[in-house]
């Protein structure tokens, strides 16, 4: 290693060591945002990655930070919350999916968020859907305004069995591999068994009490 002025090995090494920093960005620029190429012909086109680019690094940092609060990896969170999902159902609206797991729901309370905070985000995603006019400006309600879940499933939900299935055949209607099942006619089909066993029943019947004389 060699150096314009005699440091000494310590302060050299120490001054070379800073290059680390700029090294480790370049490195998850270009190999977990993306970023190795800009697949882009002109300078204008160039400039609003790069933009996109610096967004990406300050959202990055920050979740870093909050996870460092946490002692947390911030690679397996990055992967855990790519997870998070909102379902859009058949009626047009989207539907938070309230599978998170403990280590996520550890990082967004460093951001002040929780389970509920999401559920406003899929209301909001689906006013921005449906709605002709809508705000460039989309806020999060605070933290004392969002009204608490009761326990067990809200009336009208459907459970995530149901939800899962729908999302399957949403996916293959998308690739066109959709075959609607033909649907049965109402009742127990014919020949089919009790899923119970019946009770015998006796031959005599229900015992019946002693008749009463007509007066």
């Amino acid at each position: 290693m060699l150096s314009s002025r005699d440091f000494g090995a310590g302060k050299t090494y120490d001054l070379y060591a800073l290059r680390m920093a700029s090294e480790v960005q370049y490195r998850i620029l270009k190999s977990q945002e993306g970023f190795d190429t800009t697949r882009v012909h002109t300078d204008a086109a160039m400039m609003s990655k790069f933009a996109i680019c610096f967004a990406a690094t300050v959202l990055r940092h920050a979740i870093m930070t909050a996870c460092q609060n946490r002692t947390l990896d911030i690679n397996e969170m990055i992967q855990k919350m790519d997870r998070i999902t909102l379902l859009l159902l058949e009626n047009r609206n989207y539907r938070f999916i309230r599978d998170m797991s403990v280590k996520a729901r550890d990082l967004f309370e460093e951001f002040s968020m929780n389970m509920d905070s999401f559920d406003e985000i899929a209301r909001d995603y689906t006013r921005r859907k449906t709605e002709t006019i809508n705000s460039p400006v989309h806020k999060l309600p605070e933290a004392g305004k969002i009204q608490k879940r009761k326990r067990g499933r809200q009336l009208g939900s459907k459970n995530k069995a149901t939800l899962a299935r729908e999302a399957a055949i949403a996916e293959a209607k998308a690739r066109g591999e959709y075959v609607e099942k033909p649907k049965h006619k109402k009742g127990r089909p014919l020949g089919s068994k009790d899923s119970k066993p019946r009770k015998l029943r006796s031959d005599t019947g229900v015992k019946r009490g002693p008749r009463k004389n007509k007066s």
